[in-house]
C-alpha cells in the first residue's frame, strides 16, 4: 500500500487516520485505517462437537469389542496360533480406525476453533485486522481451500502479515 502523506491529525480525533513515526525518520507519514466492518459471531455449535467425539468413541468401542470377538473366535477355531494377542491386535485396529476417523473430521475440527475464537474474541482485537476479509475468515477459507496443512500455513504468514502499513484485499 502507498504511503499517503496528509496534514498532522490528533490522535484522538475521529478521524480514521493516525500517525506513525517510522524508525529513522522524523517526519510524520499517516496511513488510513481500513473502514470499520460488522464483526461475524457464529454460533460455535458445541452439539455437534460433542456428536463428533461421542460418535468417535462409540465407533471406537464398536471396532474394538468387534475385532476382539472376531480375533478371539478365530483363535477358538483354531485358525490363529493359541498365544495370538488378540487385545493388542484389537486396540491396534481400534487407534487406526478413530486416526482415519480424525484424518476425514480434522478440518471441520480446526474450522470449529477458529469459529469459538471469532465468537469470544474482543472486538477491539478482531477490528485490529486491517486486511479484507479479516484474518479468522483468511484462516477459514485457506483451510476449506488447501486443506489442514497448507491452509494452516498460509493463515499463519497472513498472521505475521496483519499490521500497519499492510492492509487491502487480500483472498487465499
Amino acid at each position: 500500500m502507498k504511503k499517503k502523506k496528509k496534514s498532522k491529525k490528533c490522535h484522538c480525533c475521529n478521524d480514521k487516520v493516525f500517525t506513525l513515526h517510522p524508525p529513522g525518520s522524523a517526519a510524520d507519514v499517516i496511513y488510513e485505517l481500513p473502514p470499520q466492518r460488522e464483526l461475524i459471531r457464529p454460533n460455535p455449535h458445541y452439539l455437534r462437537v460433542i456428536l463428533y467425539l461421542l460418535c468417535t468413541a462409540a465407533a471406537g468401542f464398536l471396532i474394538y469389542f468387534g475385532a476382539h470377538w472376531l480375533f478371539g473366535a478365530l483363535v477358538e477355531q483354531g485358525r490363529l496360533a493359541a498365544d495370538f494377542k488378540t487385545v493388542t491386535v484389537s486396540v491396534w485396529i481400534a487407534v487406526g480406525c478413530f486416526l482415519v476417523f480424525v484424518f476425514f473430521v480434522r478440518k471441520r475440527i480446526l474450522i470449529w476453533f477458529v469459529h469459538l475464537y471469532q465468537y469470544y474474541a474482543p472486538d477491539d482485537m478482531r477490528l485490529r485486522c486491517v486486511f479484507t476479509p479479516s484474518c479468522s475468515e483468511y484462516m477459514i477459507l485457506s483451510i476449506e481451500k488447501y486443506g489442514v496443512i497448507r491452509g494452516i500455513y498460509k493463515g499463519m504468514q497472513r498472521l505475521k502479515r496483519c499490521h500497519l502499513p499492510n492492509g487491502g484485499e487480500d483472498y487465499p
